[in-house]
């Protein structure tokens, strides 16, 4: 069972009492994201380590690509650090085969580490070139976390309860199976030392009570164990006929058993155009089929029976139980 996710909150009196001026408030804090929460982080989702590598429009407006990362299950990295300054980015994460399903999107690498400026003419400079898949940001998102998984890298199978999806090759064949892996280098991508969320958390913190009695759980999680302890069904408290569900990377919301609206969702730092979550909380950003702005929740905690999302911008509270 995914650990629970525990967001470092006020008491629940203390929300209600600010009223108007928690909304001035919150209108302020969405200004910006952190630096601390800006960038592109990658979070393997699947059964097996990825090779990742990346294709963007560097800041002199040229196509460029870099790689590799080595992501384990359920590990997270960040390639792009920085804000971002673009809606597309591009993506390549090669199982221990160099299988990759890319989607058209070609770009110039090579099997070591690298950082290549250009994506034309790729084999007559030296490289080879590779298939990428595209990854939409949003309008003006300065951080984005793309999660890999069944959608996201098809035929991927998904990791298992214990982060490892199965039985893992021995160990000279798991080694054989990746030809010349990166090696670290301090001007490219480091293959034996991935950045995640986790070497960023702050010291942990003992968080107060949920604001409806809900367990008390650990602080400090990164947007990889939120994102993994939302998953399955949630009845409203508030509306008992309310239901919604997160699949994976598909977010579904439900009347009477009747389908109201179902698109794809992240939990990311911040909503697109809006900002980060209050206190730093991780964001799900749901991206509804015909809708052209995303719709956003703050994760104030979530465990395997209590969810409590707050509603951006507006600020209200929606709490939710465990469902079959």
């Amino acid at each position: 069972m995914p650990k629970p996710f525990r967001s470092i909150r006020r008491s629940l009196s203390d929300r209600v009492c600010r009223g108007v001026a928690g909304t001035v408030a919150l209108v302020a804090m969405m200004t910006a994201a952190s630096a601390a929460h800006a960038g592109l982080e990658v979070c393997n989702h699947t059964s097996v380590a990825r090779w990742l590598a990346i294709g963007y429009l560097n800041r002199d407006e040229v196509w460029s690509s870099e790689g590799w990362w080595h992501v384990e299950p359920g590990d997270c990295v960040k390639p792009i650090e920085d804000d971002l300054t673009q809606r597309y980015y591009y993506y390549r994460a090669e199982d221990p085969n160099e299988q990759f399903e890319g989607d058209g999107f070609f770009f110039c690498a090579v099997p070591d580490a690298f950082n290549i400026v250009g994506d034309s003419d790729c084999t007559r400079r030296g490289y080879q070139e590779l298939d990428f898949r595209e990854v939409d940001t949003g309008d003006s998102a300065v951080t984005f976390t793309l999660v890999l998984n069944a959608r996201t890298v098809p035929g991927a199978r998904p990791m298992n309860s214990e982060g490892s999806g199965g039985s893992a090759p021995p160990p000279d064949e798991e080694i054989a199976a990746v030809p010349n892996a990166p090696p670290p280098s301090a001007s490219a991508p480091s293959a034996s030392a991935p950045q995640t969320p986790d070497t960023a958390d702050a010291a942990p913190q003992t968080p107060p009570e949920s604001p409806f009695g809900a367990p008390a759980a650990d602080g400090g999680a990164s947007l990889s164990s939120a994102h993994q302890a939302i998953q399955g069904a949630w009845r409203s408290l508030d509306d008992r006929a309310a239901r919604i569900t997160f699949d994976e990377d598909l977010y579904a919301s439900y009347h009477a058993g009747d389908l109201m609206e179902t698109g794809p969702y992240e939990v990311a730092t911040a909503c697109p155009g809006q900002g980060g979550g209050e206190d730093g909380d991780p964001v799900i950003v749901v991206r509804l089929v015909e809708e052209s702005a995303p719709q956003c929740y703050g994760v104030l905690y979530v465990d395997g029976s209590t969810l409590e999302l707050l509603a951006l911008p507006r600020g209200n509270l929606l709490r939710y139980e465990a469902s079959e």
